[in-house]
């Protein structure tokens, strides 16, 4: 891609077209943004994504779409709570920053990539890696996260954008939008927590084990990291 100059305001968009085609000129278009690099030489806001992808081998199809932050921001230690769809859809996605980057899992000794990963490499990690509903990832490197996350239909699956654990990670979460309603249409859902051990957690102002009126799965212990935990509310 050649440099694009930009104004305050203005976008661009680079894209692929992906089709289920099985000719090698198309075939290659369905992973060939994945590591891309992009750089600037002042601030800018980058969204990244699929509108028609899926970590699937089914012809399901969703949006998975989110925005991300700069290199300086991500980190070696992410924390991934399953949702409830299937082992081939519940993927996890994580893109080398830099060369010779090896991964581990759920705190084995034993890498889980063979060969080490260069920049712009990136390697799924399927869903049935989990560990009671949690996954640790622990790299040499920092290294981009994405999650791939579904309900009962590979077509109704989800991507975001997961930071890393860090120090800084805020305490308070005010406030998350309703997650039950899109428009006048409602749906059933929830929501994940990662936290310290022994943590007090609380929605609403009522701590999450007292709560009567939402079902809560936890604290469930991370493997690997066992200074950590997780709710599914």
């Amino acid at each position: 891609i050649e440099n694009i100059q930009l104004d305050r305001g203005e976008s661009f968009v680079i894209a692929l077209k992906v089709t289920d085609d099985n000719r090698s000129a198309i075939s290659a278009n369905r992973d060939g943004l994945i590591g891309a690099l992009v750089s600037s030489n002042k601030p800018i806001v980058v969204n990244a994504g699929s509108a028609n992808g899926s970590f699937g081998s089914g012809r399901g199809r969703d949006y998975g779409m989110d925005q991300i932050v700069g290199d300086d921001k991500i980190g070696n230690e992410y924390i991934f709570v399953r949702g409830d769809g299937q082992d081939d859809y519940e993927n996890i996605l994580i893109i080398a920053d830099q060369d010779n980057t090896t991964l581990w899992l759920n705190g084995s000794d034993l890498p889980y990539n063979l060969l080490p990963l260069s920049a712009g490499d990136y390697l799924l990690i399927e869903g049935n890696n989990f560990i009671n509903g949690n996954l640790y990832v622990r790299s040499s490197q920092n290294v981009f996260a994405y999650q791939g996350i579904g309900g009962a239909s590979e077509a109704n699956q989800g991507m975001f954008f997961v930071p890393p654990l860090r120090c800084e990670n805020r305490g308070d979460i005010d406030n998350i939008a309703q997650i039950d309603r899109i428009g006048s249409l409602n749906y059933s859902g929830g929501l994940t927590i990662v936290t310290k051990q022994n943590a007090s957690v609380e929605i609403n102002n009522t701590p999450i084990e007292t709560l009567n009126n939402l079902t809560v799965e936890g604290p469930t212990s991370v493997a690997g990291k066992p200074e950590y935990v997780t709710f599914k509310v």
